[in-house]
């Protein structure tokens, strides 16, 4: 019966590991970060350069004392300062995502109804892919979260 018991011991200690928030919000915090860190170099999930913006709206951007020559999807910085990242409680998943915010007019219109950051986010996706994981990504969070099982899994052995 102590045998059983020690391998109970074991899975269960095995399961916590596969379950593991820590590893999840690192992962999160990661991706969240690289999201970032492309959109604010013009580059999509693939590494590829944003399209260009049309005429009309690097206009807009001109007058606006925005900057044309580098397609960085920033316009107020509103919608990358609500990208965020959360832990499922029961620690199984991680997520991306943009959290609630006022809405606001689009650029350049002042009559219509406001769209929210993350209404802004899905419309630019649509154009130019910015919000996601790359092949590079997803290796580092399998990476992390490998990491972590590994650690959790010696820490049975001992």
């Amino acid at each position: 019966m102590k045998d059983v018991d020690k391998i109970w011991s074991a899975f269960s200690g095995l399961r916590s590991a596969l379950l593991d928030k820590k590893a999840l919000a690192q992962i999160g915090a990661f991706i969240k970060f690289r999201i970032a860190k492309r959109t604010a170099a013009g580059v999509d999930v693939d590494g590829y350069r944003f399209v260009p913006y049309t005429k009309r709206y690097a206009m807009f951007r001109y007058a606006h004392g925005r900057p044309i020559n580098k397609v960085n999807l920033f316009f107020t910085g509103g919608m990358m300062a609500a990208l965020d990242y959360t832990v499922d409680p029961d620690g199984r998943s991680a997520a991306v995502f943009f959290r609630p915010s006022p809405s606001f007019p689009l650029p350049g219109r002042s009559k219509g109804r406001a769209i929210t950051n993350a209404e802004k986010a899905s419309f630019l996706q649509e154009k130019r892919e910015f919000f996601g994981m790359s092949a590079e990504d997803r290796e580092k969070a399998v990476a992390i979260y490998s990491a972590a099982i590994q650690k959790a899994i010696d820490k049975l052995g001992k």
